[in-house]
């Protein structure tokens, strides 16, 4: 079985879209970075020195990735230095592999049950980074490279002026029903630790970035029905993303790693406390 990665999040969200970006096996969900999916609760997750399907959480298995390029209608990407990284401390740990023709790479004896971090890295790209994915017994991760063209434009239309040394996060808002689908949740509010002010949402028709004027929702501070977001301009270091509903209750939260100049990518999954999508019937978030 081939995972699904969370790539689709988001803030190239109108770049993915005109190229037709999404994944046939998604149920129309957008894609997910993880198995379990980046910044699902934690409770999806094996605790370390825990056991997986009955198999110690000590053995290896072989992790496969298949890299796509952002905004490349499914183009895979050959070429690419894929380098594990330590998700605990967000340091690289120096084990790389190159993608081959078909974009896969392979990273053999990592161990079962634990998270990891990847940084993609290719000329002409922002190194890009996935976090909180568990190795597990799936075939295929799909990681992601976005160039910088994809960067460049997506931040223009979002209104946001990158700053050097600092980092970039993207991802959405999600509650997942008993059947595993993902559901965009709608009028979430999303905020980090550190606090970063340059914070924007996407377009629910278009799947466009907005600039904070132009985006409809109450306030101007939540996301639309798809939930996507894009956080710029963070200080270099652990990043926690929080997402409240628009009753202020608390959706979820994840954390991760903002590295300078680079664009990492993480969704916001609601934690089981939340029953139900909170997304409110009387959202108004459409244009």
């Amino acid at each position: 079985m081939k995972s699904r990665s969370l790539a689709g999040i988001a803030f190239v969200a109108a770049i993915m879209l005109a190229a037709g970006f999404g994944c046939s096996d998604d149920n129309g969900t957008t894609p997910d970075a993880g198995k379990p999916d980046v910044g699902k609760p934690d409770s999806a997750v094996p605790t370390e020195g825990g056991t997986e399907g009955g198999t110690d959480a000590a053995a290896t298995v072989d992790f496969v990735g298949v890299v796509e390029g952002f905004g490349e209608n499914g183009a895979l990407k050959s070429g690419v230095t894929v380098e594990i990284y330590d998700n605990d401390t967000g340091k690289g740990t120096g084990t790389t592999a190159v993608t081959d023709a078909a974009g896969k790479v392979t990273l053999p004896g990592l161990t079962k049950g634990k998270l990891y971090g990847f940084k993609m890295s290719l000329a002409n790209y922002k190194d890009t980074f996935v976090w909180n994915i568990v190795a597990g017994d799936y075939t295929e991760e799909t990681l992601w490279a976005v160039s910088n063209t994809v960067y460049q434009i997506a931040l223009g239309m979002a209104g946001l002026t990158p700053e050097a040394g600092k980092g970039t996060v993207a991802g959405a808002v999600y509650w997942v029903d008993a059947q595993a689908k993902e559901e965009g949740i709608g009028c979430a509010k999303v905020s980090t630790t550190p606090v970063t002010p340059d914070i924007r949402y996407m377009d629910k028709t278009t799947g466009m970035p907005t600039t904070l004027a132009n985006q409809a929702c109450t306030a101007n501070k939540e996301t639309e029905g798809n939930g996507r977001f894009v956080a710029a301009n963070l200080p270099v270091g652990q990043v926690t993303l929080s997402a409240k509903d628009s009753q202020d209750g608390d959706i979820g939260s994840t954390t991760l790693w903002s590295i300078a100049d680079a664009i990492a990518v993480s969704n916001i999954y609601a934690t089981a406390a939340v029953t139900s999508n909170p997304t409110p019937a009387t959202c108004n978030c459409t244009p």
